[in-house]
């Protein structure tokens, strides 16, 4: 969808940024969580659990992987 709404560059960049939201958000879940209830994580109305995490983690390192094999040119 973004693509085509901008330049190759922009892409290149929201995947970063997007990769890193990501994976800022799923680190803490893993240290933070609470080991006897299944890395659950609570912020605000928010509920993480390990599979949250994970998935974070995943979209994260997959994003980033994307944004920094995007050609600018």
């Amino acid at each position: 969808g973004f693509g085509f709404l901008g330049s190759r560059y922009l892409v290149k960049i929201f995947c970063l940024v997007s990769g890193v939201v990501y994976l800022v958000l799923a680190v803490p879940g893993f240290f933070l969580g609470d080991p006897a209830m299944n890395r659950d994580w609570q912020i605000g109305p928010v509920h993480l659990m390990f599979p949250d995490h994970v998935l974070h983690t995943i979209l994260g390192a997959g994003l980033i992987v994307v944004g920094m094999v995007t050609k600018t040119s």
